[in-house]
């Protein structure tokens, strides 16, 4: 079952590659297919296999088959959703834009969480440290079921994209900017952008990569004066669809 939703993710995320001796085919879903808004905010994989897409409108989770959707109509306490993290014992937190966390359990709005901030993003570390990112409220830690806030050189940051690098380090994004933090929370590098930032990604090869207006960058792994540079994809990345 678990194959067979890493698949079915797959077709959603529509990655662009290079397939190798075969074509790949993609499924594009849409609110005519019972998806609960087109414009998607997230993609989250739960440990039973089923897909939960983040939108603009509400949740969709989709079973291999058909979407089951959540809004303010049957429970959620805000149609527009950052981001989804599932705990050990199985319950669903979903960080709304307006400062609220809803817990689904067994398909069901269960309750609001105890938390006093807007959550944009939770990541796990290398660690399995689960941190939080909030918005105008810097770093905190989830654990317990409870927010922890970290102690941190800079502490009312907000925070929208992580990614870790070489294990130690921590970058952060924002739709203009871009941070480094060493394991102590202090910040090291800082960069404005003249584009927006989308995403970040760290690959097994320990390089950063940033998903921008402009298209695929590279971070240098070289920090100039607490500076972040960024360097031209290498082949087979360099190409004219990627740097759109």
């Amino acid at each position: 079952m678990q194959s067979r939703f890493s698949i079915l993710l797959s077709l959603l995320l529509s990655i662009v590659g290079y397939a190798e001796a075969q074509q790949r085919i993609f499924k594009t879903y849409t609110v005519q297919d019972g998806l609960v808004a087109n414009p998607v905010r997230r993609i989250f994989q739960d440990s039973k296999g089923f897909i939960w897409i983040a939108t603009w409108e509400g949740l969709s989770k989709y079973d291999g088959h058909k979407f089951s959707n959540f809004t303010m109509a049957n429970g959620l306490s805000f149609n527009l959703l950052n981001d989804i993290y599932e705990t050990k014992d199985g319950k669903l937190y979903v960080a709304e834009n307006n400062g609220i966390t809803d817990i689904i359990r067994n398909d069901v709005v269960i309750q609001r969480a105890p938390f006093q901030t807007t959550i944009n993003r939770f990541f796990t570390l290398a660690n399995k440290q689960v941190i939080v990112g909030t918005d105008a409220d810097g770093l905190h830690e989830f654990r317990n079921n409870a927010l922890i806030k970290i102690h941190q050189s800079v502490p009312q940051l907000s925070h929208h994209y992580f990614t870790q690098w070489n294990d130690t380090l921590l970058v952060s994004g924002l739709e203009d900017s871009m941070r480094i933090f060493n394991g102590k929370y202090e910040l090291i590098a800082e960069r404005k952008t003249d584009f927006f930032l989308y995403c970040l990604y760290a690959d097994s090869k320990k390089r950063v990569w940033a998903g921008t207006s402009k298209g695929l960058m590279l971070l240098s792994p070289l920090l100039h004066q607490g500076k972040i540079t960024f360097l031209p994809p290498p082949p087979p990345f360099n190409i004219t669809i990627l740097n759109n």
